[in-house]
């Protein structure tokens, strides 16, 4: 990596990086505003996971939960809207540091990180959440279920959001292969206590029920297994 193009004064280069950031925030606010506008919308996507839950009823426990929810579900659809603009100011301000070769192994890691972060949530939308929740549903038969409406909502956020990061595994794995911190087989030579570690992610982040786990756990460990391919493919292609 070369140094920050020398030939630029100091003032120069925070001025530019103000710039950016103000770029950013500009950015963000008017996607938390379209979000904001089209929360409606949003509300009837995020419904999809209970909607086939005859049981279950979402309610508001205070007489602001209805905006405080809105505002949630706009800063998260703010965030993933401008994650990309974003990375790409941050990409433009450090371009100049950065060797040919590095650059393309920055723009490929970031492009395939948003790729896989959107694939863990969809997947956790479409196909893990459904299951989930209509099991937390039915659990009990005694009662009626009655959620909160902001209960449901950080809840799904917190799933989306613990399932976008664990799909990052192979990308972190390649990454770091590629650029020789790890070797082809450090996944695998910690195979052991990296199900340990998976395991108690798995269950911080869910609900206290094996279920709930084992939901959490069969994904991680099929991405574990990608996690080893990826790590001895990049550090083979790396040598």
């Amino acid at each position: 990596m070369t140094s920050l193009n020398e030939n630029r004064p100091v003032l120069k280069i925070f001025q530019e990086l103000r710039f950016r950031l103000l770029l950013c925030f500009f950015v963000f606010i008017v996607c938390f505003f379209a979000a904001f506008y089209l929360s409606d919308s949003i509300w009837f996507f995020l419904h999809y996971p209970i909607k086939d839950i005859a049981q279950l009823e979402l309610i508001n426990l205070t007489p602001v939960e209805a905006i405080q929810v809105d505002f949630k579900m706009a800063g998260m659809a703010a965030l993933l809207l401008a994650a990309p603009f974003c990375f790409y100011q941050f990409y433009a301000f450090c371009a100049e540091a950065l060797y040919p070769t590095e650059k393309s192994t920055v723009l490929f890691s970031a492009m395939a990180s948003f790729v896989f972060f959107c694939l863990g949530i969809f997947f956790a939308f479409y196909t893990v959440l459904p299951l989930l929740l209509s099991f937390l549903a039915h659990y009990s038969s005694y009662a009626k279920a009655l959620w909160s409406q902001e209960a449901y909502v950080s809840f799904l956020i917190r799933l989306e959001i613990s399932f976008g990061l664990i799909f990052q595994m192979p990308v972190v794995a390649a990454f770091l292969s590629k650029i020789k911190v790890i070797d082809a087989f450090f996944f695998a030579r910690h195979f052991r206590i990296s199900i340990f570690i998976l395991a108690l992610l798995a269950a911080l982040i869910t609900p206290p029920d094996i279920f709930s786990m084992v939901f959490m756990m069969v994904p991680m460990l099929l991405l574990y297994m990608l996690t080893i391919v990826a790590n001895w493919l990049f550090a083979k292609d790396s040598v």
